[in-house]
């Protein structure tokens, strides 16, 4: 199965590939300022048409995978999220690019999210699925013990934030065997929210 396959979808959420018409949902939204505090930096210069042109760049190339989420009640755009790092010869990738707008937090949406993703890379015979998260990001951090990701490593001054600083990354992971048990737990999750 391709990462980017039709059919993303469960109950609360509909995620459709990021296309150039999808630039406008993003440009007038916090997504923009939590970009220069945990992005990476890019050559061509930070602005977020600039990184909407990577992201669409990138994936033309086959090595990010963007998504556009939107709520399946109401077609309302609930945030954005990817596979980067695409290793196919040894079956690994990387969950990145997320952001929800803060109406979406502690809702369902990160979750179904989530549970969808993890269960698209199981599907597409990962062995392996990481997220980079930023130790000061403390949602982020939140939402790692959520999903029972587990910490690898900290990977110091590990890069360039788009808004200049040198920042660490902390390393979570769930290797193959883990992946359907953490998509059964998010499962019963929302399931139990929907009744």
């Amino acid at each position: 199965m391709k990462l980017d396959a039709p059919g993303l979808e469960n109950e609360i959420v509909r995620m459709t590939p990021f296309l150039a018409e999808h630039r406008h949902l993003l440009r007038d939204t916090e997504a923009v300022e939590a970009m220069w505090r945990w992005m990476p930096a890019i050559p061509k210069g930070h602005n977020v048409e600039r990184y909407m042109d990577m992201i669409l760049k990138a994936y033309e190339l086959e090595r990010v995978i963007p998504f556009t989420i939107f709520s399946k009640p109401d077609n309302a755009f609930v945030g954005v999220a990817g596979f980067v790092n695409l290793r196919p010869t040894h079956r690994s990738v990387r969950i990145g690019y997320a952001w929800h707008p803060p109406e979406c937090f502690g809702s369902m949406v990160y979750p179904s999210v989530q549970m969808l993703m993890i269960q698209r890379a199981y599907d597409w015979y990962a062995k392996r699925l990481t997220w980079h998260v930023d130790p000061r990001n403390e949602a982020a951090l939140r939402a790692m013990a959520f999903i029972e990701a587990t910490e690898e490593a900290t990977l110091r001054q590990y890069m360039r934030t788009a808004g200049g600083e040198i920042a660490d990354v902390k390393v979570f992971a769930m290797v193959r065997s883990e992946m359907p048990i953490a998509v059964e737990r998010l499962d019963q999750i929302i399931k139990a929210t929907l009744t």
